[in-house]
């Protein structure tokens, strides 16, 4: 039986995420300051409440904070909007959270890129020194 309730658990995670993503896309009254991404749901066990993670993708703060306060703002309308985007019985309370690991994880991929870009161009600009390989 807790096996099934998993496996369910596991489908109305994955459908919240598409149908939040959705909204936030296509259907909020008014424009965030910053873009947001969903990374993840996390469903209470009784799938009453999903914790929402979201990357905001700014390098401001005070940017990053509004989104959030803006987005906090609009969690009723979003609630009331999902039933069209996923069909469900009961729509559980959103709880809305910084993912910042998965920006982070961005940022570090292009630090690593930048990175590859500066070896390489210092590579071609004196090709015959030897490396430090």
């Amino acid at each position: 039986m807790a096996h099934g309730n998993f496996r369910r658990a596991d489908r109305v995670e994955v459908s919240i995420q598409r149908g939040v993503s959705q909204i936030l896309t296509r259907g909020l009254p008014e424009d965030l300051p910053a873009l947001i991404t969903v990374t993840a749901v996390d469903m209470s066990s009784d799938l009453r409440h999903a914790n929402v993670l979201l990357a905001c993708y700014s390098q401001d703060e005070s940017l990053v904070e509004e989104t959030f306060r803006k987005l906090q703002g609009m969690q009723a309308f979003i609630r009331g909007e999902l039933p069209k985007y996923v069909p469900m019985k009961y729509v559980p309370q959103l709880h809305f959270r910084r993912d910042d690991a998965a920006v982070y994880g961005t940022r570090v991929v292009g630090d690593l890129g930048r990175l590859v870009k500066e070896a390489d161009a210092r590579e071609q600009d004196h090709p015959d020194e030897p490396t430090d390989d």
